[in-house]
């Protein structure tokens, strides 16, 4: 695609543009800087290559800024990115029932038996995203403006809501969607009733009231009688620091301890892209349990960013983010509330997984947001946000 984009005549018209796009310019400037700490790399080059070469989808954000500057192309986007994922829900859904095995990640454990393509972190953080896509096409409302959706697309929306909300809380065992869940629930509210409106603020406490009553509730039920992994933390933690026991929490925290000793030792431009496994690796020599876990990846984005970039990379990052997601609420159209609710969903895993490090997760960031942040890079945005707000 970036080949047949770079013989084409409109993508030099346009390009000239994208040095005024902040979230453009912000991840070039990140990936240019993992380029550079090649030259402080403390980690073989070989090993710095292959994670720089993960992070290279940074790149693709300036493309797509150009080839999705139409509203049709972006509305194509949406539905069949919307269409996609509730197909791997009802896959997800009937696996668990045992109705059918599909995937080549399904087997018939407690944990895997909802599992399609990805693993539970992927999944759980996907349907969550469509959880809010279809609350959003249900309510039929954004911004406060009621938005031109069919009724049969909000009563079929409405159910794929209530089947996600069901498949995050009762269905996926993974701990990442039940904690991006609540955020982007407020985000609704907002984005959908109270933006837009006068502020009110006895209606405003009202809507965030119920709908964390709601969750509360539903986490209520969930955790005394389905016990989600979610619960399993506080054990988890108390294994670790009492047995050093290589729990997945306690892993984490173990990581995350190695990972502060490593900032402490170059706190400015970092040791370097893909210098995380080695020096891990020479941290957990010679020693036992959680201690003596082997890993490359610290399962923080923040970490593993300040680790290989120092301080100066985690700003970058930082920057990027809130780029994103100002970009995204200045739109006032699906592609702005999509956007900002996937930025939202992912800067809230990203303190616990490694995401833009990560395949699907990281080129969804790329993919999505710089397919439904095009917007802002065509002059006739007046009849293109219009268009938007159809499906």
């Amino acid at each position: 695609m970036v080949l047949i984009m770079l013989t084409c005549r409109h993508f030099w018209v346009s390009a000239g543009a994208i040095r005024h796009n902040a979230v453009a310019v912000t991840a070039s400037i990140l990936f240019l800087l993992m380029c550079m700490s090649l030259l402080w790399d403390v980690a073989p080059i070989g090993e710095s290559i292959q994670i720089l070469a993960k992070y290279r989808k940074l790149l693709y954000f300036p493309f797509l800024l150009i080839l999705f500057n139409e509203a049709a192309w972006r509305r194509l986007a949406i539905i069949a990115l919307y269409i996609s994922l509730t197909l791997v829900l009802v896959l997800s859904c009937s696996n668990w029932l045992g109705l059918t095995q599909i995937g080549p990640l399904y087997a018939p454990d407690p944990i895997r038996a909802s599992w399609v393509f990805k693993h539970h972190i992927t999944q759980g953080l996907f349907t969550a995203l469509l959880a809010y896509m279809a609350l959003t096409l249900a309510c039929g409302r954004h911004f406060g403006k009621k938005l031109n959706i069919g009724l049969g697309v909000r009563v079929s929306s409405a159910a794929i809501t209530v089947l996600a909300l069901v498949s995050i809380l009762v269905m996926q065992e993974g701990r990442t969607a039940q904690a991006v869940l609540p955020p982007l629930l407020v985000l609704w509210c907002w984005q959908a009733i109270l933006r837009g409106q006068r502020l009110q603020f006895g209606k405003a406490i009202l809507l965030l009231g119920v709908a964390a009553v709601v969750f509360g509730l539903a986490v209520e039920y969930v955790a005394h009688d389905k016990i989600p992994r979610l619960t399993e933390v506080g054990n988890e933690i108390r294994d670790y620091e009492k047995r050093d026991e290589p729990t997945s929490v306690g892993l984490r925290l173990e990581f995350y301890r190695r990972s502060l000793f490593l900032i402490s030792q170059r706190p400015i431009f970092g040791a370097g892209v893909g210098s995380v496994g080695p020096m891990f690796r020479k941290l957990a020599s010679g020693q036992q349990g959680a201690q003596g876990m082997q890993s490359s990846n610290p399962h923080s984005e923040y970490f593993l960013i300040s680790d290989q970039l120092g301080i100066v990379g985690l700003v970058v990052f930082l920057v990027l983010l809130w780029k994103i997601w100002r970009q995204s609420c200045n739109l006032r159209t699906l592609e702005g509330a999509f956007s900002a609710a996937y930025v939202a969903a992912f800067g809230i895993a990203c303190l616990a997984n490694s995401l833009l490090l990560d395949f699907p997760e990281g080129h969804m960031l790329v993919f999505l947001c710089g397919i439904l942040l095009a917007p802002p890079l065509t002059r006739d945005s007046a009849p293109q946000t219009a268009a938007s707000e159809s499906i």
